[in-house]
């Protein structure tokens, strides 16, 4: 009726000869308007006709200058539609017709004459190329519901209660997209919120009449139709729903239509078109969303019959929308939603009647592809479109076709080949990849993206077994069969696997940020390699394909690192086969690891004066970026370890505020009666207090600590050697078979120049809190003993032999690992500059305080951590206080 109503006001502004200059615009803008409804017809020849006759009125004649902007844009509507129906424009009137293509009088109907517009012409967006919207006395409904209250008041008796037919619907998408698990996100929570203005729309339920309800279908699709214009995005989404609802039961109804499925899929279409033509489209929070939208949407418009999707352009406009919205965020340097807009490389010569000449947004698959065929983005751009098409072979060769069948490039017959075979290529590799098991895909971990990388509350990173694929497959050699175990690092927050081929293992793979890979490759060559070859793999390297975080498009890529062991040799973690071990074999394990394996590491060091707490970055006071971890520092660190998520997980309100030990220590395993073993002449205090003071992001409680030339923290005498900088007992693998197994480290992201307590303090931290979980009495065992080794120095040993029969097996091996570590640490030092006992005891410190937010560890574990930290802390302030005052006596 819009449409019409602008022929109407063409015809009458001519007719009395008001603003004659706009009667071109509302001819054409009315042609445009109605040629778009014969094509959704189905009846492409006339509406050729129709898009031709309106071009040919608004190009007028050019010795007449360059039309009007909004006159331009209407012109250039009519184009684009031209050629995709495969018509030209043409100079001159067509032939006249023998019949009306439609009857303006049965659009209108009974319709006042339309009332003529005021002066001036209103700025018009691109959407709006059909002209202002129909303005007669006789309104049309604004809302859905408005207009099932017309229609329900002709309606026969008897009614089908719509909350039934919103879960059949839903459980249909739910068939279509199930792999997806779109329904399971953000989608899902949009489709339900919807589903609940539909039910709002339909308060006493759906016509039970056929013809009631074939009539209320065929009037709610136009209406959905004709909410493009609308700016309320929600009212255009509920329109398309209630349209999808309402169909579904004209399908399935007793009696119903059969064919009427591909009539639900399209009013599907139209919903998710919605949620990607709203202002969504441009927000960052909603970048997940739009992926799930668009992979919907290729599944939709998959399942289509091909006659109907080639029969209705206006399916594949929407389609390519949404795949172009996918390329741009999850393509080659992804853009954020928010800069979409003003990506130069959707910049098309074509759309110079556009502001910024942005191309429009069918057209962005086709024009980013022609950008991405070399070498460095041809992988990330293969895998977006394995990604989009849900890992599905037959989707994904589908989807290049229509990319590219309506392209009026002279190269898009290459074009197509070159990326059907390129797409096939990596899934053909993919292929080649068996994975047996995947501790971080969606399955094991109960979530349900399908087609990304995301990841979780706690930052663990979650692979579908098809990306994990792609990713390993791109280190294939010609005629190897990979299989895939990553049941050995089970528990890590970047996904870490081992690789087998047909002779044992081969290397082992890790998923991680691009940045960190980079360094770790870089670490590689500058540190690692600086170890026996023996004791380390003989070769890390990054593969090129870039893969790209569900969340937030943060870009993630494989490292693969080549194995070190012999073919038929059965691989441990450390953290595994020390679980096992007698205490004896364990300290000669830790003997082999840090003074044969880390010999070249360890023995080379250097005397230097630093501030020592920026060594660790929960003390650290500002970024480092010369350290460890450089944008790490202690008010990120803190920010962490009490964030609700993690205060949530221990049960326990910590905070970086409270200086005393309070109610909290109930909870943490062994800290009770540690205490009391001590006494009350110590002062018992949070070690998160007690990082955030020593970082001066506190209240300057420790200043005089921190400033003081007795304790030196400024400007500390030490030595710094290399440092694996993450030392624990699953960064070093070895072998099952032998009485002593060789170990071989991995991982050296972290690798730099550090602090020489660094390794040993984290290698102890990880024994005494990740490799063991300890019940009530033998946490108290523990914790006693590391309290009497800070507090009383007759103490002696850790582990005193008469106190052997005592302990549990696990216990000895745990002590006995702490005591040769810290031997170790004192053997480093130089005979008339040792290592301090207060000096070890803040690396340990700084290495037990994070793992209270370590969501790889058990929440007993992050207990027991803190039971630690807690008699550390309260020890070094001690100390330190005690050294103050005979400094000041001095």
């Amino acid at each position: 009726m819009q449409s019409a109503a602008n022929l109407a006001r063409a015809y009458d502004h001519h007719r009395r000869q008001v603003e004659v200059d706009q009667v071109p615009f509302w001819l054409g803008a009315g042609l445009n308007g109605l040629a778009k409804e014969l094509v959704q017809q189905g009846r492409e020849k006339d509406a050729a006709l129709s898009f031709q006759v309106a071009h040919l009125v608004l190009t007028g004649d050019p010795g007449e200058g360059p039309p009007a902007q909004h006159i331009e844009k209407a012109a250039f509507f009519s184009r684009r539609n031209l050629q995709s129906l495969g018509a030209d424009t043409t100079t001159a009137l067509p032939d006249p017709v023998g019949s009306p293509i439609l009857v303006l009088g049965d659009i209108l109907g009974g319709a006042e004459s339309i009332q003529a517009e005021g002066a001036g012409h209103e700025q018009r967006t691109e959407r709006d190329t059909e002209g202002p919207r129909h303005s007669g006395a006789e309104r049309e409904p604004s809302t859905a519901g408005e207009l099932v209250a017309q229609l329900t008041r002709s309606w026969a008796p008897g009614r089908v209660p719509i909350r039934e037919q919103n879960d059949v619907l839903l459980d249909h998408f739910a068939g279509i997209s199930g792999q997806l698990g779109a329904l399971d996100r953000d989608l899902g929570r949009e489709y339900r919120a919807d589903v609940e203005a539909v039910t709002a729309v339909f308060p006493d339920g759906l016509p039970e009449d056929r013809q009631d309800l074939e009539a209320l279908a065929q009037r709610m699709r136009r209406f959905a139709f004709d909410s493009r214009a609308l700016e309320e995005r929600g009212e255009r989404r509920v329109r398309w729903l209630a349209s999808a609802t309402t169909n579904y039961l004209v399908w399935k109804m007793p009696g119903g239509i059969p064919t009427n499925g591909p009539q639900v899929l399209i009013d599907l279409m139209g919903y998710i078109g919605a949620i990607l033509s709203s202002e969504k489209r441009y927000q960052d929070s909603a970048r997940d969303l739009l992926l799930d939208c668009t992979e919907a949407q290729v599944c939709l418009a998959h399942r289509l019959p091909a006659v109907v999707l080639g029969r209705f352009p206006y399916l594949r406009v929407w389609l390519l929308a949404s795949v172009g919205t996918y390329l741009m965020l999850a393509g080659p340097n992804p853009s954020r939603p928010q800069d979409s807009y003003y990506d130069p490389r959707i910049h098309s010569d074509d759309a110079t009647n556009r502001g910024l000449h942005r191309a429009q947004r069918e057209h962005w698959p086709e024009i980013l592809l022609r950008q991405w065929r070399d070498q460095e983005s041809l992988k990330g751009a293969c895998f977006a479109l394995a990604s989009v098409s849900g890992w599905d072979d037959v989707r994904a060769q589908w989807l290049v076709e229509r990319i590219f069948e309506a392209s009026n490039d002279d190269r898009k017959e290459l074009d197509r080949n070159f990326w059907s075979q390129a797409v096939e290529e990596l899934m053909s590799a993919a292929r080649k990849v068996r994975v047996a098991t995947n501790p971080w895909s969606h399955e094991e971990s109960g979530s349900s993206r399908g087609n990304v990388i995301s990841s979780d509350d706690a930052g663990r990173l979650r692979i579908p077994s098809p990306v994990l694929q792609a990713a390993v497959a791109q280190g294939l050699s010609p005629g190897d069969v990979i299989t895939v175990h990553g049941n050995l690092f089970k528990g890590r927050r970047m996904p870490t696997f081992l690789l087998t081929n047909r002779y044992g293992p081969l290397s082992v793979l890790k998923v991680d940020y691009r940045d960190k890979v980079v360094r770790e490759v870089g670490n590689f060559k500058r540190y690692a390699k600086r170890l026996h070859q023996s004791n380390r793999p003989s070769e890390c390297a990054s593969h090129a394909m870039e893969m790209y975080l569900g969340e937030n498009g943060d870009p993630l890529r494989a490292i693969e690192t080549e194995y070190a062991f012999e073919e038929g040799e059965k691989p441990l973690t450390l953290s595994s086969w020390i679980q096992q071990a007698e205490p004896d074999d364990a300290t000669a394990i830790v003997d082999r690891l840090l003074l044969n394996t880390m010999r070249p590491w360890v023995a080379h060091v250097r005397r230097d004066r630093i501030d020592l707490r920026s060594e660790y970055p929960i003390f650290r006071p500002a970024p480092a970026s010369d350290k460890q971890s450089p944008d790490s520092w202690a008010s990120v660190e803190l920010a962490r370890i009490t964030d609700p998520r993690v205060r949530s997980e221990l049960g326990a309100p910590l905070n970086a505020h409270e200086r005393a030990a309070g109610d909290w220590t109930q909870k943490a395993p062994g800290l009770p009666e540690a205490m009391a073993r001590i006494g009350d002449a110590v002062e018992w205090i949070s070690p998160l207090w007690f990082a955030a003071e020593l970082a001066e992001v506190g209240s300057g409680a420790l200043t005089a600590v921190i400033d003081s030339f007795e304790v030196g923290l400024r400007d500390f005498d030490t030595l710094l050697t290399l440092s694996h900088g993450d030392l624990h007992l699953d960064n070093v693998l070895c072998t099952s078979g032998g009485h002593l197994p060789k170990t071989v480290l991995i991982d050296f992201e972290s690798a730099h120049y550090g602090h020489v307590c660094k390794d040993l303090a984290r290698l102890e931290a990880s024994v005494l809190c990740q490799v063991f979980t300890w019940d009530q009495a033998a946490a108290t065992r523990i914790a006693a003993r590391i309290a009497d080794s800070c507090f009383r120095p007759e103490a002696g040993l850790l582990l005193p032999q008469e106190d052997m029969d005592l302990l549990t097996h696990s216990e000895r091996v745990a002590l006995t690992v702490s005591q040769r570590v810290r031997e170790i640490a004192e053997g480093c030092g130089q005979g008339h500059w040792p290592i301090r006992k207060e000096e070890y005891q803040l690396a340990l410190a700084g290495a037990l305080i994070p793992m209270a937010r370590y969501s790889t560890m058990s929440v007993p574990q992050r207990w027991f951590a803190i039971t630690l930290s807690t008699i550390l802390c309260s020890a070094l302030q001690h100390h330190w206080q005690l050294a103050d005052w005979e400094g000041g006596d001095a």
